[in-house]
Parts: C-alpha cells; sequence; structure tokens
C-alpha cells in the first residue's frame, strides 16, 4: 500500500513504534495555551496556517541573536554560520521531499511565488499559441490566476478538469481534457475547499504519456504526509512553509534539475549572477538563478526547524492522526441539524478539511459565532471561487486539524455549532452587540424591506461584490431632479450585509440627494471608526442603522455593513454622469 505522497506505508505505526503522546506534543505550541473571550482556544483553522513550536520560535531567536547576518558573500564568522544553516535548510528540505539534489530546492516566499515564478519563467519560455494549460475545477486560486495571466501572455487557453457528484476528480474524463495539446497539468494534492485528496502519481504519469509538464500544489500536504516527488513523478511541487510548523514568508518550489536548468531568471540582481559587465551578464545555476537579493534567511532556517520537528514525530504518524481527528469530526458534524458537509463521504480518505454549510446561515456569521466561544474556524470562498459557483455556493465554514487537535476539541466544536443550527435564519448568528442589536438584525435578516427589483427606465442599477465575505447585492435606485424617489435591492448576503441594506433603503427612501450623501457619511464614520472606541448612541439622524455601529470591533465586517452604501454611493454617481448601470466592489475602498 502506499501513501499518497508516493511513499510506501511500512506498516502501521502504533505496530512499530510505542505510542505517541500527542498531548506532550500539543505542550510544544505555546499559543494554544489561551483563552479567547473566556472560553479555551481551539485552533481549527490550520489550513490557512499552522501553529508554531517552541523549537521553531527559539531556532528564529537564536539566528537573530547569535548568527545575524547576510549569506554567502560574507568572509566572517557570523555569515559561514548564517550561510551554513541556510543551506542546511535547503539540505533538510531536499531530504523531506525526496528530492535528487539539493539544487532541485528553490527557496520562495510559498506556494504563490513558486507556482508564479513557473509561469513567469518556463510559460513563456515553453508556450505558444494553440497550447493549452490544463487545470481543475477544485484550485486554489494561487493555482488558477498565474496560468491565466501566462495564458494571456502566450496566446495559450486553459482548461479545467472536472469534478463529480463526490468532490472528486472525474477521472473517466481525465483522457478526454488531457491530451496532446496540453503542455502543463497543474493540480493540488489536497484540496483546500473540499479536503479531497487527489491521485498525483496517476495524473503524473497520464501527463508524461501526453508530454506534459507537471506541477503539484502541496500546500495541504506538504505539513501533513510524507512526498516523495521522485515517487509521484511530478516536474515541479509547490510548498509553504507556514502550513507545516514553519515561519510566514518562506516556502520552496521543488523542480527537477534538467527542468531547471532550462529556464531563465525570474528577478535580477545580486546573489543570482555568475558574472555583470555593462553590456551583459551571465547566471548562476540552479537554484541560486531563482533568488536574487538577499533572502529570507531566518525563514529558511526556520523552516529546516519545522521539517526536524515534523520528522521528529513522523509523517506517518501525523498522517494516521490527522485521519482519525477528520473522520471523528465527520461523525460528529453529521449529527447537526441542517449541517452539510463537501468533499469526499464519510470512509473515504481525505486530508484534514472539513468546509461545511449550516443551514441559511451565512460562513461569516458562523464563524463569527463561534469565535465567541474560542473556536476558531474559516469562513468565505477559501480562494476557490469558481468552485463555490460551480457548488451553487457563496461561501462555506471550514474546520481543519493539525496533529496537535483533540477529539475533546471537536466534541466542543459540535455543542457550540448544535443550538445555533436551530436558528440557522434568526440573530442565532449576529454580532454579541446586544439584544437591540439581536433585535434590528434578526427582523430585518430574515425580512428585508424593499427588497425586489425596481421597474422601470429611469432607473440607475448597481452590482456589489464583497468580495472578502461573499456577499453580492443588486441595487437599483429611482432618483427624481432633487430626491431619491424609489430604491430596492436583491442578493444574497450575511446578516450585517442584509440588515445595512434593508435599513438603508427605509432610511433614504423619499430623501434629498444631498441629505442622502451626508447619511452615507454618518453611517461610514459611525461603523468605521477605530476598535477602540465605543459605538455611542451615534446620531438620532441614523436611527436603527446605529445599532450596527458596534460592527467596528470586527473589521472585516465592516465591509459587509457598508456593501449597500458603497452601491448607493456609486449609484448618484452613474446618475450625475447621466449612466444607468455601474459595478463597485467593498476591495475598491478602505472599507
Amino acid at each position: 500500500m502506499r501513501l499518497p505522497g508516493g511513499q510506501a506505508e511500512k506498516t502501521l505505526i502504533s505496530a512499530m513504534n510505542p505510542p505517541l503522546s500527542w498531548e506532550h506534543i500539543r505542550a510544544d505550541f505555546p499559543i494554544l495555551d489561551q483563552q479567547i473571550k473566556s472560553q479555551p482556544l481551539i485552533y481549527f483553522d490550520n489550513a490557512a496556517t499552522s501553529q508554531k513550536p517552541r523549537a521553531v520560535i527559539e531556532t528564529l531567536r537564536h539566528y537573530y541573536e547569535r548568527d545575524n547576518s547576510n549569506v554567502h558573500r560574507g568572509m566572517h564568522a557570523l555569515s559561514a554560520r548564517a550561510t551554513a544553516a541556510y543551506e542546511a535548510a535547503r539540505g533538510k528540505l531536499a531530504r523531506y521531499l525526496n528530492a535528487a539534489s539539493a539544487e532541485e530546492i528553490v527557496f520562495t516566499r510559498g506556494t504563490t511565488e513558486s507556482i508564479n515564478l513557473v509561469a513567469q519563467t518556463w510559460g513563456p519560455k515553453f508556450l505558444r499559441p494553440g497550447d493549452v494549460i490544463l487545470a481543475t475545477e477544485m484550485e486554489h486560486h494561487s493555482n488558477l490566476v498565474p496560468w491565466q495571466l501566462l495564458a494571456e501572455r502566450t496566446g495559450a487557453s486553459l482548461r479545467f478538469l472536472p469534478i463529480n457528484g463526490r468532490h472528486e476528480l472525474d477521472l473517466a474524463r481525465l483522457d478526454e481534457f488531457l491530451t496532446q495539446e496540453v503542455k502543463l497539468f497543474a493540480f493540488n494534492q489536497i484540496s483546500n475547499a473540499l479536503g479531497t485528496i487527489n491521485p498525483v502519481a496517476e495524473l503524473c504519469a497520464a501527463a508524461r504519456k501526453v508530454g506534459a509538464v507537471t506541477l503539484v500544489d502541496a500546500a495541504q500536504s506538504a505539513g501533513h504526509l510524507p512526498i516523495d516527488v521522485q515517487a509521484l513523478g511530478c516536474d515541479f511541487l509547490a510548498l509553504s512553509g507556514h502550513k507545516m510548523c514553519g515561519p510566514t514568508g518562506i516556502g520552496a518550489l521543488y523542480g527537477r534539475k534538467a527542468i531547471l536548468e532550462t529556464m531563465p531568471p525570474w528577478q535580477g540582481g545580486g546573489e543570482m549572477i555568475e558574472s555583470v559587465r555593462y553590456e551583459k551578464s551571465t547566471w548562476k545555476q540552479p537554484p541560486y538563478r531563482f533568488e536574487a537579493g538577499t533572502p529570507n534567511i531566518a525563514g529558511a532556517i526556520g523552516l529546516g526547524a519545522a521539517v526536524d520537528y515534523i520528522e521528529a514525530i513522523g509523517r506517518e504518524a501525523i498522517w494516521e492522526h490527522d485521519a482519525e481527528l477528520t473522520q471523528y469530526a465527520l461523525k460528529r458534524l453529521g449529527s447537526i441539524p441542517g449541517l452539510r458537509v463537501l468533499g469526499p463521504p464519510l470512509g473515504t480518505p481525505r486530508g484534514a478539511v472539513i468546509s461545511f454549510v449550516l443551514g441559511d446561515a451565512h460562513a461569516h456569521d458562523v464563524v463569527t459565532m463561534a469565535d465567541e466561544h474560542g473556536l476558531a474556524l474559516r469562513g468565505g470562498h477559501h480562494c476557490t471561487q469558481p468552485l463555490m459557483r460551480k457548488l451553487g455556493l457563496v461561501s462555506t465554514a471550514r474546520a481543519s486539524f493539525y496533529f496537535y487537535n483533540t477529539l475533546a476539541e471537536i466534541d466542543r466544536m459540535v455543542e457550540i455549532l448544535t443550538p445555533s443550527a436551530q436558528g440557522a435564519n434568526t440573530a442565532a448568528f449576529s454580532l454579541p452587540l446586544g439584544e437591540l442589536y439581536d433585535m434590528v438584525v434578526s427582523d430585518h435578516s430574515r425580512r428585508p424591506r424593499n427588497f425586489g427589483e425596481l421597474p422601470g427606465d429611469a432607473v440607475v442599477h448597481v452590482h456589489g461584490d464583497n468580495p472578502s465575505c461573499g456577499d453580492t447585492l443588486d441595487l437599483h435606485v429611482q432618483f427624481g431632479p432633487e430626491t431619491v424617489e424609489n430604491l430596492k435591492f436583491t442578493g444574497s448576503g450575511c446578516t450585517v450585509c442584509m440588515t445595512s441594506a434593508s435599513l438603508m433603503t427605509l432610511k433614504l427612501k423619499g430623501k434629498p440627494r444631498a441629505e442622502a450623501a451626508r447619511l452615507l457619511h454618518l453611517f461610514h464614520d459611525q461603523v468605521s471608526a477605530p476598535a477602540s472606541v465605543e459605538a455611542g448612541p451615534g446620531p438620532r439622524e441614523l436611527g436603527d442603522l446605529n445599532v450596527l455601529g458596534g460592527v467596528r470591533k470586527f473589521p472585516q465586517r465592516v465591509k459587509c455593513a457598508m456593501l449597500a452604501w458603497r452601491a448607493f454611493e456609486q449609484a448618484l454617481q452613474e446618475a450625475d454622469s447621466g449612466e444607468s448601470e455601474g459595478n463597485v466592489s467593498t476591495e475598491d475602498a478602505k472599507s
């Protein structure tokens, strides 16, 4: 039997070694020993970033206190020590992945930069109009957007291998998509949104048959299971250190030496050069060709320490523990009314990632409520917007586990989520801002006023998006010569977004334009004041809208509260310029 990373399973870990004390291992992570809002922290956001053990923290401290110096070019003792530690980390990572040599490991800022390096060096040199880049429907934006940019530059096109009803790749259609025109096949090993484990070795073997180069996104797998790049047969593999107990801002690109040697430099500057003349420069061999300037020395050394720490535990043991946690969580979550899990079904091997929807509640409302109980979940589209659209979703809540998590924490998560499931369409998921807030939000999010389209030729239509939360809103405004005659809205969003839109349409209808604009600025100031400033009664003119003033304590939710107002602001601009349609995004504004 082989593990998903390409390594042969040695036998059951428990039969080979004394049982690991996961409780003692957990004690290595100081951040976990704290309370959030008077509740013990339960950190289930490991797919976003993992926590760091003392061994890594102390390695970073030691480097900055004892060895801090630039690498490779210094002739003194500090530089020699820093260089030795930096290159030792490269060697550790090469062995960790079973690369043929350390020369196949390029240090980068993480998975995203690793993929962009390939897209901007290998891609322009080898792709031509008519060529195809094949990805899958479950890719993270980091393994999609770089290929879109590359396709635009080279004239290549994109294809996407579909998923099936089990949220796994539809391998029955692989030959239909992986044709001779495909020059690059990029896919993840474990989906960050679904938990699906993809058969990397099988996909790489199929790609080789048509002459396609392969790139594996291992962001969600590198810290969880053994990976043998030679057994997998991939050409490139990208990973992030911060998801495997290492520091942020460091990662690596594995590339087969023969391919790396054909690629031009990405960035120019010091370190990557062999010789520089006024007229021309020559480049070092990989990996240094791709590491221009002073690297993240401390980050690389910290990543090396993380590799040592993970290897001391054993990746096979981590993988088994992940599986136990995940299957247990799937069973327990299945008992919650109205909760639906995405990804492969119970009993199917999957990564330690569980995305779910709870009734009609918006994911951001779910995770905000969970945070009040010390439970750290992730909510949103998880940088997989195309996948969410395919599944007919705006966002999901996500719990993701690592070896320092416990079964008891999963039980506590179920306790937190279960009572709220009974009221998934009510104020059960409102922010903890008092009874009046709960009353207003419960009323307006369940029965939004002025919800619907506004017919007529003299109507300004503005489409608004809040990408960070997944809120979408279409605002329809009928302006008179000096007044806001009527306005309605359609769309979907979290309780904050829908409540704000409902209250706004009530407040602005019939108001003079100048007064409506003034109210817009008053509301903006009320919700976007510094979180340290307590929300007082607020301007009397805002009325019930003042209950949203406390949103300032939750900075990400300010955009939810402001979406309808940004759309109205855009509608004013469109009307003044004689236009009837517009678009707005909360990402284009400060809040």
